[in-house]
């Protein structure tokens, strides 16, 4: 009897250090336990006095590929949460000497950038833009326009302080209005980052003028 038992415990810890090859395997239990508790589930397997269902728990489908394989099959580090604030986006198009315009409009608006009609569609649309020279503000053009009662009809937002680093909102509201009625556009413009360069760099740049300016002297 007692050589029968020590057959199915071998045998279960023979399976078990198969699956420990996987993405979940076994984990030691303390010693009064016969078997080791699966890393699936977290309970004891079954095959303690049986070794049909040894490790034999569900395991949780991986978070990249929906499989049954392991939680997470992909070698990607994942993505810096503080890498999708306001401040590091601007930073980041700073260094590529661009400006971001997020317009939020009525699915049905044309926008124009700098006269020319953008393709992009929905209630809210992103666009980059390149802007030339880091150090300077540009000039900038958006236009909105909307067919109300038949006819169309545009609005002009002008921008004179567009500049690297600058992540702008843009709000378009036309509301439906009556026949025969004219329409009525409003356009509201707010800087989330003003752009320009990172404060940090600012810093920087102080302190190396600082210690060459002491070593001059």
């Amino acid at each position: 009897m007692l050589s029968s038992i020590a057959f199915k415990l071998t045998f279960c810890f023979m399976a078990c250090a198969t699956v420990q090859n996987d993405c979940h395997g076994c984990n030691p239990v303390p010693e009064y336990y016969s078997t080791p508790a699966c890393n699936s589930c977290g309970e004891l397997p079954s095959c303690t006095f049986s070794t049909s269902d040894c490790n034999n728990c569900p395991v949780p489908e991986c978070g990249v590929c929906g499989q049954n394989k392991c939680w997470d099959c992909s070698d990607e580090p994942g993505i810096d949460v503080e890498s999708l604030t306001p401040k590091a986006q601007s930073k980041k198009l700073y260094e590529a000497s661009m400006a971001r315009i997020v317009i939020v409009a009525p699915e049905d608006a044309g926008v124009f950038l700098l006269d020319q009609r953008m393709s992009t569609l929905g209630a809210k649309r992103s666009f980059v833009v390149s802007v030339n020279d880091q150090s300077k503000d540009y000039k900038y053009e958006v236009k909105v326009d909307v067919v109300r009662g038949g006819k169309k009809y545009f609005k002009k937002l002008k921008i004179v302080d567009l500049r690297a680093g600058m992540i702008l909102n843009v709000v378009v509201e036309a509301p439906p209005v009556p026949d025969g009625e004219p329409a009525e556009i409003a356009i509201a413009a707010e800087a989330v980052e003003k752009g320009g360069k990172p404060q940090e760099d600012e810093d920087a740049d102080k302190t190396a003028s600082l210690v060459i300016s002491e070593s001059i002297r």
